[in-house]
């Protein structure tokens, strides 16, 4: 077969007798060309040259201390999937070195080699592995600046044995005076469960009464056009009464959600007395200490915020109302008055320098609040007018139901940004798909040719209108 083709194929086309040749500086490349050429291009990928094409960072950025004062930066902090080309170069020229470390050390085995020469070469590449190594690892540190700690704090609690106090033992010791948690908040506690529990039995019941609507309604289904008016009035009689018990349960919800937010706002109450007091303590003792433990302090304060963002309700009305204040994008009325240990945005300074606080009381008779920076390192007081502070949501908006309590695209927001304390002016990118969403926020940045930075996700609880 392959002989019929070449002969049908080549009695109409005649290969030339043609003799080509390369010329003589068209040469196979050396192993170390192609070495040195695999070396830049393993440098340019390292070092995120296809990023900086795409999304044209600024070579350093820069960032605002706790004074308000900008100072240049090399690493963007709190960024797995965003740099600077200062950042990636310097990352990528640590990967070449600790590469060419190893293959220093793999050329020690030459057998021709000289002892003195083999004791330079196994020094350069040993060198050479441990700065790339602890480079690399100081680069790590500045990039996400409670990582080891976190995992050390992590494994240390993994290693220990874990103690776990509970409502029932602390009511069964008798001791409630000297614990954090007091006797009325126990009995909050005992309340709350019950209450909890008797929800649950109402939708079991809920469940039995769904599947015998199901049932009449496929009997009067199978009846078609031969329905009986009891048939019927037993199915009108029974939605409305269903519909009763929803509603009943709906608002049972509500106050089950509020008791709960009630007996979260007195419980961090308690432990921001105890850690204070245990702060203070351990100041006397030992400064040194407190030091060491600030990150870690810092990092549990960051995870305190995350868990504050989701543990507010999502707002759901059974009757279609609109968003109440303090829902989403909806503001508070102008006669809101913070509640004592509420979260808030203040204005701390003349210019446009806006923190997370806490407030620790009101004056009435000077409209004025007394806040306390939520920042272990911080913990300043300040005196501000109803006009510098600014609530936080209570509730989270939902997108289908709710959409108008959520901020539009491109609308100019205040915004937390991520791993501080402090909000910034931006922009919104991308609305919340649902209610555990997120916003896309993109934070004024002068450093970047757009003066926006890329874009981050911030909580429905920390965007604010400005």
């Amino acid at each position: 077969m392959d002989s019929l083709i070449e002969r049908v194929y080549f009695s109409s086309l005649v290969c030339p007798n043609l003799k080509l040749s390369l010329p003589r500086w068209v040469q196979a490349p050396s192993a170390m060309m192609v070495y040195g050429i695999v070396l830049v291009i393993y440098f340019l990928i390292t070092g995120g040259v296809i990023y900086d094409v795409i999304n044209e960072p600024p070579s350093i950025g820069s960032t605002v201390d706790s004074r308000g004062n900008s100072r240049p930066v090399a690493f963007m902090a709190y960024r797995i999937n965003g740099q600077y080309i200062m950042e990636g170069l310097a990352a990528s020229f640590m990967f070449v070195l600790g590469g060419l470390g190893f293959v220093i050390l793999d050329r020690t085995t030459h057998p021709s080699l000289s002892k003195f020469n083999r004791s330079m070469l196994l020094g350069f590449g040993i060198g050479s592995v441990l700065i790339a190594y602890m480079t690399c690892r100081t680069f790590v540190k500045i990039k996400l600046p409670y990582f080891y700690k976190e995992f050390a704090f992590l494994l240390s609690n993994s290693q220990m044995p874990k103690q776990r106090t509970t409502y029932s033992s602390i009511t069964a010791s008798g001791n409630t005076t000297s614990n954090p948690l007091s006797l009325e908040l126990v009995q909050a506690y005992n309340q709350l469960k019950q209450e909890v529990d008797a929800c649950f039995n109402r939708f079991a019941r809920d469940g039995i009464q769904i599947q015998e609507l199901r049932i009449l309604y496929e009997k009067l289904y199978r009846e078609e056009n031969r329905q009986s008016n009891y048939n019927r009035s037993k199915l009108k009689a029974s939605v409305q009464s269903f519909l009763k018990d929803c509603e009943l349960q709906f608002s049972s919800v509500q106050q089950v959600l509020r008791e709960v937010q009630s007996t979260q706002r007195v419980l961090e109450a308690k432990k921001a007395e105890v850690m204070s007091g245990k702060h203070r303590s351990s100041k006397e003792v030992c400064s040194s200490m407190d030091k060491q433990n600030g990150a870690l302090r810092r990092c549990t304060l960051m995870l305190m915020l995350q868990k504050s963002a989701i543990s507010i309700p999502v707002w759901v009305s059974i009757s279609n109302d609109s968003a109440p204040p303090l829902c989403g994008a909806v503001p508070a009325t102008p006669d809101y008055v913070c509640k004592l240990g509420d979260l808030c945005v203040a204005k701390v300074k003349n210019d446009d320098y806006w923190i997370l606080a806490e407030v620790k009381a009101y004056y009435s008779a000077q409209a004025k609040y007394n806040v306390e920076d939520i920042d272990e390192e911080q913990k300043e007081r300040h005196i501000l007018g109803r006009k510098k502070i600014i609530p936080l949501p209570v509730f989270r908006a939902h997108p289908a139901l709710n959409p108008e309590a959520l901020f539009e695209v491109n609308s100019n927001v205040l915004a937390l940004y991520p791993q501080t304390t402090c909000f910034y002016r931006g922009i919104v990118q991308r609305r919340p798909p649902g209610p555990l969403d997120s916003y896309l926020i993109a934070f004024e940045d002068s450093s970047y040719p757009t003066g926006f930075s890329p874009p981050l996700t911030v909580p429905q609880r920390y965007v604010v209108s400005p």
